[in-house]
């Protein structure tokens, strides 16, 4: 299980050969083989020899803000320290079949986000999204069918993207209750609920595959398309496009079953928004059903979502190193 530590004050230290959290509710202990990772908020007290009982047992540490981005990790050093897949990375990512690729994860993502439409129109007998669904159809072919390496097609490539989400997150707005509409897709500082917890739920989705990345040898920052936009873990932004659709769903299932609740945001001084710690862990806690479930690859066979992302990681270094 991956363990949250969000609790202003809470204290994470080794007692004996377990881990023992101290919070509110008394003291916890856990034995390293049910613990996959913790993630940690600030202003959380974590004891050296808790940081090496996890070194010891391939247990990373995901350092995060209170909106659940990634502002550090600590992890065993060996992990990534493959050098040849690093080069393969460079030599293939720039290659027009290495353009392909990125433009296959990314398909995948504009995919997997009809088919979220399609199911929410179906399940609700409307047909008020059919032109949407065209036009969304209409741009996947076209970005389908741009060649060249990847600075020759980055610029259209995100342009078709950009266009077919901005349908994507209309029509979703459409079908949440009135309150919870928002007019456009926010990023950083996002000021609405849908793209607050939207946010917070790829935060936890970015700590997960850029962890399987790293523990398949392969380096984050050598990516394919998200090169020049992010000057940081370019191969993270660029993976993890075909499992963006995991929170896509959550995120909309959260608020159109009722489980988000006006109480589950505070407003500042500055009358900003953000999620409330205490509800934090309800999220957290769906989104984990989400991955525990079942995906499937070509080959038949079923894994849960959490270990079809570090499968994929683990194929992909693979196919670099038999190049």
């Amino acid at each position: 299980m991956d363990i949250y530590l969000t609790e202003f004050g809470s204290k994470l230290r080794k007692s004996g050969e377990a881990f023992c959290i101290t919070n509110s509710k008394g003291e916890h202990y856990f034995s390293p083989n049910q613990v996959e990772c913790f993630i940690i908020e600030d202003k959380i007290s974590v004891s050296s020899d808790a940081l090496q009982l996890a070194i010891n047992n391939d247990i990373p540490i995901i350092l995060s803000d209170k909106l659940g981005n990634v502002i550090g990790k600590v992890w065993q050093y060996k992990f990534g320290s493959n050098a040849k897949i690093r080069r393969k990375q460079l030599e293939f990512f720039q290659t027009e079949v290495g353009s392909e690729l990125g433009k296959e994860w990314i398909i995948k993502k504009l995919r997997n986000q009809i088919n979220h439409l399609e199911k929410l129109s179906s399940r609700r007998k409307i047909t008020t999204y059919s032109q949407d669904l065209i036009k969304m159809n209409e741009l996947i072919d076209k970005l389908s069918n741009l060649n060249g390496t990847p600075s020759e097609i980055r610029e259209n490539l995100m342009g078709y993207e950009g266009n077919i989400s901005k349908i994507y997150f209309k029509c979703i707005s459409e079908l949440l209750p009135e309150k919870w509409r928002f007019k456009e897709r926010e990023h950083q500082g996002a000021k609405t609920p849908y793209n607050i917890v939207l946010n917070y739920l790829y935060g936890i989705l970015y700590s997960k595959v850029e962890h399987a990345l790293i523990i398949a040898g392969l380096d984050p920052f050598i990516g394919i398309f998200h090169t020049d936009n992010y000057n940081k873990a370019s191969l993270l932004f660029d993976f993890i496009e075909q499992f963006r659709f995991l929170a896509l769903e959550q995120v909309t299932t959260l608020f159109n079953k009722g489980v988000i609740q006006q109480n589950f945001f505070l407003e500042k001084e500055d009358k900003s928004i953000i999620l409330a710690p205490a509800k934090k862990y309800v999220i957290v806690q769906e989104f984990y059903k989400t991955l525990e479930r079942s995906g499937s690859l070509s080959s038949k066979k079923n894994y849960t979502h959490k270990n079809l992302i570090k499968l994929e990681a683990r194929n992909l270094a693979t196919s670099l190193m038999n190049l």
